[in-house]
């Protein structure tokens, strides 16, 4: 997908930020790796390893996108999309894997991680295509209008068949969407494929972060609130691991002065948890990502409950200056905005 000017103008900058905090255990590196858009936002490699494996891997990753996104027309998302309710559309096996790790989440999260959820996603205009289209005078999608299309946002009505790899909608106007994990396996595979070379690598998508290798990364945890004058919330550092945020302050627009979230809770509405953001650490980029966002639409509570469930590190900036973490003792963590208290 072709990003906007004045979006990869944006997204340069943060990028450009991030990488002014990176440092490994073996010194800072002295110049900015390229960036390659794939997924809807800047992919880059701080790596020994070389453009030429760079563009390789960039090219790996378009592929993947080629299959997962909702935008795609070829995607096996999209013809899932665009088929008629009850037909079996026939995916490839890294499509089934996510749908049905997804499948395992949307249950244990009670519903917070929803890939059926994009009709609601697209009514609330947080899709790629449609949230650039947010003005003024945007009118705030009605309680029947949501109320509606919640009865068609069910992922138990989504059939998977393992043996043939088939996925079966079974209402008419379902539409999925992997956004929320697709990000974290890309950089997940991204590592592995420099790990499988024995090189040093820390690969970034759009803040998604993976690092392979013997170097140990410092990275920086966006502050949530812009006008705090901190650009991080905090340091940790990172080995061998992925680190996927989702967060409140990510994607959003504001209308009457009250600030509409991209992450939908359960009623089908922008959450208004307890939870500005929460930063997970795992081994497993994809399912780091997706307990990222079903945090923050479940809350602090429930959402601690679930990165534990999965044996999984976690820090969750809260509201009104608080925060606290879980499994994260053997991390190191460097709180930057020290006006924020130690919830627990």
């Amino acid at each position: 997908m072709k990003l906007n000017k004045r979006f990869k103008l944006i997204i340069t900058a943060l990028l450009l930020a991030v990488l002014l905090l990176i440092t490994t255990s073996c010194g800072l590196f002295n110049d900015y790796p390229d960036y390659y858009e794939i997924f809807g936002t800047v992919f880059t490699v701080t790596s020994d390893g070389g453009k030429a494996i760079e563009k390789e891997v960039a090219d790996l990753l378009s592929g993947k996108e080629s299959l997962l996104s909702t935008q795609i027309s070829s995607s096996d998302i999209f013809k899932i999309n665009a088929a008629p309710a009850g037909t079996a559309v026939k995916v490839d096996a890294l499509t089934f894997s996510l749908l049905e790790l997804s499948a395992e989440l949307y249950a244990s999260s009670e519903g917070a991680f929803n890939p059926a959820v994009y009709p609601l996603v697209r009514l609330w205009r947080f899709s790629p295509d449609t949230f650039t289209a947010v003005s003024q005078n945007y009118v705030l999608p009605s309680d029947g209008e949501i109320q509606s299309l919640l009865e068609i946002c069910d992922y138990n009505d989504v059939v998977l068949d393992r043996d043939a790899l088939t996925v079966t909608k079974l209402k008419e106007g379902m539409m999925l969407d992997l956004g929320g994990m697709a990000k974290g396996y890309a950089v997940r595979y991204a590592a592995d494929y420099y790990a499988e070379r024995n090189l040093d690598a820390l690969v970034n998508l759009g803040g998604n972060l993976c690092a392979t290798g013997s170097r140990t990364y410092t990275i920086g945890i966006t502050h949530p609130d812009a006008a705090s004058g901190y650009p991080y919330f905090a340091k940790i550092s990172l080995k061998n691991a992925c680190v996927s945020t989702s967060g409140k302050y990510q994607r959003y627009y504001t209308v009457d002065g009250v600030r509409y979230s991209h992450i939908l809770a359960r009623d089908g509405k922008p959450s208004f948890s307890d939870v500005e953001s929460c930063t997970v650490i795992s081994r497993n980029g994809e399912l780091g990502d997706a307990l990222a966002t079903a945090a923050v639409a479940a809350g602090a509570e429930k959402g601690a409950a679930l990165i534990r469930k999965y044996n999984c590190s976690a820090i969750f900036i809260l509201e009104n200056k608080r925060y606290f973490t879980v499994n994260c003792d053997e991390i190191s963590f460097e709180l930057t905005d020290t006006e924020y208290k130690l919830y627990e």
